[in-house]
């Protein structure tokens, strides 16, 4: 999920980009993905599984949990920001996606 749209960005600007250009603009924010994905879990199991299968393959591609990602799918990394990695919001996907093998 986004953390804003487009048609907001030009809105708004945010003290975050001057030290963090686009933090606060067309950035991927997994985390907020997994409360969406909570919120499937046992309404749409098939839409759930796809997501799932996304967020695996990108913890398996980085090599851990990050948390946030730029518009192309990259790790959201600037001069004066590190994404956080490892980060607890891990434990739903960790909870989705148990409950997903033992089906």
């Amino acid at each position: 999920m986004r953390y804003t749209t487009k048609e907001d960005v030009s809105k708004k600007i945010h003290f975050a980009d001057f030290f963090a250009p686009g933090y606060q603009k067309d950035t991927l924010w997994i985390h907020l993905g997994l409360c969406y994905m909570k919120t499937l879990d046992g309404v749409d199991d098939k839409l759930l599984k796809t997501y799932l299968c996304e967020y695996e393959s990108l913890i398996k591609k980085y090599g851990t949990f990050y948390e946030v990602y730029d518009s192309n799918g990259k790790i959201f990394n600037r001069f004066l920001y590190k994404s956080d990695e490892a980060m607890l919001w891990c434990s739903i996907f960790l909870e989705l996606y148990l409950k997903e093998k033992k089906t």
